[in-house]
């Protein structure tokens, strides 16, 4: 459950990450921002998924995909990565108006990290992140819905009828849907 492995052959239910990533970056895009950085997770298929629907928008936008706007973080080193990042944005002429968080958290942790430089969302930078958790809801961050109670559902029910009426499990993607709040500022 929430999460399809290419090397596996067998059902899943899972947020579509890919289209999430893409999402997330035309929402950007829309409200006028072409500098748009991400902070992706590598040690995860979500992470990998999402950069690809970040790095499709950037081409069927025909915006220019800048490497340097991008920090990637593996599960041990998330708050360093996020920090260094920060820094290096802050250091450079041509930093990116709009971020892309891996999830909540990493959009938590990258609010505490530019407010330590006296920088605040959505005034200096916007961002949008995934999953829609309690820390998106407390800190007004706009986020993609990750439908986890909807995912277990679904995965629970496919299970119950495999056992009881033999029939077989189907995976399941959910298309993401975006949660409008206050970490976005129109450009």
């Amino acid at each position: 459950m929430n999460a399809c492995y290419d090397m596996l052959d067998v059902p899943y239910a899972s947020l579509d990450d890919e289209q999430a990533g893409y999402e997330a970056t035309k929402y950007l895009i829309g409200k006028g921002h072409t500098k748009v950085g991400l902070i992706a997770k590598m040690d995860d298929m979500q992470g990998k998924l999402r950069m690809k629907g970040f790095i499709k928008m950037h081409e069927e936008a025909g915006l220019p995909f800048q490497s340097r706007y991008i920090a990637t973080f593996t599960t041990k080193n998330q708050k360093e990565a996020i920090e260094r990042y920060v820094e290096d944005i802050l250091a450079s002429t041509d930093a990116p108006t709009a971020i892309v968080c891996y999830n909540d958290q990493v959009a938590s942790q990258l609010i505490q990290a530019l407010r330590k430089f006296g920088l605040t969302v959505p005034k200096d930078i916007s961002l949008v992140s995934h999953d829609n958790s309690y820390l998106a809801q407390a800190q007004l961050i706009t986020s993609v819905k990750h439908p986890k109670k909807q995912l277990g559902q679904e995965a629970a029910q496919q299970l119950i009828n495999a056992i009881e009426k033999n029939t077989e499990m189907t995976s399941i993607l959910y298309a993401p849907e975006m949660i409008e709040r206050d970490s976005v500022k129109e450009i």
